[in-house]
């Protein structure tokens, strides 16, 4: 640029140009990208819960089936889940 004659407004606009389109980029990539990629919401909020400190939520196991899964019996909690087996897969 040092070769050519330019005038200083159309040198002060082009820069104000080009540092506005930098942060419209900066902005609307990232924005674009999160909302399509669930790699980046995955990450994003691993971050937000890493960078303040919050803690996991913890879920309370469910039952597969609708009732009480949890037994003090291995052969009774053996009987229940092959019954339910069977049940889906006939």
């Amino acid at each position: 640029m040092d070769f050519f004659r330019v005038e200083p407004m159309t040198l002060y606009w082009s820069h104000i140009a080009f540092n506005l389109l930098c942060l419209i980029y900066g902005i609307t990539v990232p924005y674009i990208l999160h909302s399509t990629l669930p790699e980046w919401q995955k990450e994003t909020r691993r971050l937000v819960h890493v960078l303040f400190r919050l803690s996991a939520v913890a879920e309370a196991p469910k039952s597969t089936f609708g009732e009480q899964m949890i037994y003090n019996d291995a052969a009774i909690e053996t009987n229940v889940y092959f019954a339910e087996f069977n049940k889906r897969t006939r």
